[in-house]
């Protein structure tokens, strides 16, 4: 990445994105009066918050797409970094620190069946998306002048604090704390990726690609 970033996105494009991010975990709280089941209510307000996040930002979506395919081959490399790296501390968050990941429970996936598409597209592809999106236009105002690993921690607790507080579904202390952790570390490897690949995208991929890993082998 180079050493200056100017900025590109208006503060109301920032604004409006970080402002569809907040509303979808509590339009999910909405929809689960009516539907009493959180991961399909979170799975409709994933998908569409992130159908409207990325109709919003569609320009840049394209950009960083393009910048992906035009580099494709540090593309598949650091997709796969992302996919080795999600997967080994998603793994270690879930059997080691008993944390709280953003992923439906196998139950829920055997149970509704009707359901699993639109839980394996929102868990991973909506998910990661918004992430992804939410964590570039966060970055975007501040100038990287010689200043990149401070703007990807900064990203990385920013992000991470901002959800733990709107989706974690617990009032225990050490469980908020453990799950805080998760989404830091998570929310720092995508800046980091996106530091290094200059695009979003090997990280949306990685991580994306991670989640469903873990949501088929659950069924299987």
């Amino acid at each position: 990445m180079t050493n200056t970033s100017i900025t590109t996105l208006s503060k109301k494009r920032i604004l409006i994105t970080l402002a569809i991010f907040i509303c979808t975990p509590l339009l999910a709280h909405v929809i689960n009066i009516a539907v009493v089941q959180y991961d399909l209510s979170l799975m409709f307000s994933l998908n569409l918050g992130a159908a409207v996040m990325i109709m919003y930002n569609w320009n840049l979506f394209g950009i960083h797409y393009n910048r992906a395919k035009y580099n494709f081959i540090d593309t598949c490399i650091y997709s796969f970094i992302a996919f080795v790296l999600f997967t080994l501390w998603t793994y270690i968050s879930n059997r080691y620190l008993k944390c709280i990941v953003i992923m439906p429970r196998t139950e829920v996936l055997v149970r509704y069946g009707y359901a699993r598409i639109g839980m394996l597209i929102a868990y991973s592809f909506s998910e990661a998306s918004m992430l992804c999106i939410v964590g570039k236009c966060a970055t975007d105002p501040l100038t990287i002048h010689h200043r990149e690993l401070q703007i990807i921690l900064l990203s990385g607790i920013s992000i991470g604090l901002l959800t733990t507080i709107l989706f974690l579904p617990s009032k225990n202390l050490l469980t908020i704390l453990i799950t805080l952790l998760y989404n830091v570390v998570l929310c720092t490897i995508l800046s980091y990726l996106y530091n290094q690949s200059n695009s979003f995208i090997p990280g949306l991929i990685g991580f994306a690609g991670s989640n469903l890993f873990f949501m088929i082998a659950s069924l299987l």
